[in-house]
């Protein structure tokens, strides 16, 4: 593959990733918007988040490790190598809750979308306003 090829495959990947996660927000704040209950508005992006792969040009391949259980609750420590992290897990994994630094909840539509789907606070500066975040996963989760 020529340079100039490869150039364009990664600039329209970039635009494509750009446009989606844009699209992504306000989709998302609507979407929680309308339905109250929080774990049927994770679920209604379910959907959504499995199509915005094919049309990025990304395939999706799952395969879980043994004894995982897919109908039980379990961690994923995502590393953020990007952000199609949270929809590849809002897609593919369920019942799902995450965690999420505060400093995210100063934006007001992504923070309303957030608090939707019991995303969790984390304050990374203060130890002891995140005692209590095992037990709120366990609850978001149940």
């Amino acid at each position: 593959m020529s340079t100039v090829t490869g150039l364009i495959r990664r600039l329209v990947y970039i635009a494509g990733t750009v446009v989606g996660l844009l699209a992504l927000i306000p989709i998302w704040g609507i979407i929680t918007f309308f339905l109250r209950d929080t774990s049927r508005a994770a679920s209604a992006m379910n959907p959504y988040h499995r199509l915005i792969f094919p049309l990025l040009g990304i395939h999706v391949e799952k395969s879980w490790s043994e004894g995982y259980d897919p109908k039980r609750g379990a961690i994923f420590l995502a590393n953020h190598q990007s952000w199609l992290d949270i929809p590849l897990v809002i897609g593919w994994v369920r019942p799902v809750a995450f965690l999420a630094k505060k400093e995210l909840f100063r934006i007001p539509i992504l923070s309303f979308a957030m608090r939707r789907i019991r995303c969790i606070v984390v304050d990374r500066g203060n130890r002891e306003a995140n005692r209590d975040v095992g037990d709120k996963m366990v609850e978001n989760l149940a």
